[in-house]
């Protein structure tokens, strides 16, 4: 399976990027200022999801009573302005980039996220033209764990699902990327190191394990 491997499709999020420590910090102080208790139980079901239907998940487990749109102008106002001065690239990221141009294999982004969102972090790091397709949450309508994206991103690579190997950190983008077709492999954080990973193809510890090498066979 793994020599048909032509392209990497990267979600963003906890994989590319520790944007999930800046979203909890955001969701923690709007969940305090109303005087409620935001937890990881609560950002492991917002994560895969478009951010204002995440952001409803929010308000009901915490039975915050406000329009949800208000608390995600909110978060998201917060958040820019984190993104901007305190994100940070997860290990690995840029070598395992030079090792997939060394290789020739494609390289997309497939993210739950805004498309601002996406390219504030690939300018920032300056890598936005590193990747042949970029889809983001803004451009399906139903998100991880529904396969849409992944089979959008497929499409737009000209390619198979079976030619594209996943990278997530969350199970509901496994999910997405196994009803896609496509080889998923799981590289949890400090976040999701506690989800259920069994239907990922691989379970690896960072962008920067061998075992990359490996599946890829290069």
């Amino acid at each position: 399976m793994s020599k048909k491997i032509k392209a990497v499709i990267f979600d963003m999020d906890g994989l590319m990027f520790d944007t999930e420590s800046l979203f909890s910090k955001v969701q923690t102080e709007i969940a305090k200022k109303r005087g409620k208790v935001f937890n990881l139980e609560i950002q492991n079901k917002m994560m895969g999801r478009k951010p204002f239907d995440a952001i409803k998940v929010m308000v009901d487990e915490l039975g915050i009573n406000e329009d949800p749109k208000k608390i995600a102008q909110e978060r998201d106002e917060a958040y820019l302005n984190l993104l901007k001065t305190d994100s940070k690239n997860m290990p690995g990221l840029f070598e395992f980039l030079d090792l997939l141009d060394k290789h020739e294999i494609k390289k997309a982004i497939a993210s739950g996220s805004h498309h601002e969102w996406i390219n504030i972090l690939l300018e920032k790091f300056n890598i936005r033209d590193r990747f042949d397709v970029i889809i983001s949450g803004q451009d399906v309508k139903i998100a991880k764990p529904a396969p849409e994206i992944y089979n959008k991103t497929v499409s737009a690579l000209n390619l198979k699902s079976v030619e594209c190997l996943v990278l997530e950190d969350a199970v509901n983008g496994i999910k997405a990327a196994k009803a896609a077709g496509c080889l998923a492999v799981a590289i949890p954080n400090q976040f999701t190191k506690h989800q259920n990973f069994s239907e990922a193809d691989y379970v690896i510890g960072s962008l920067s394990d061998t075992a990359l090498k490996n599946i890829l066979e290069i």
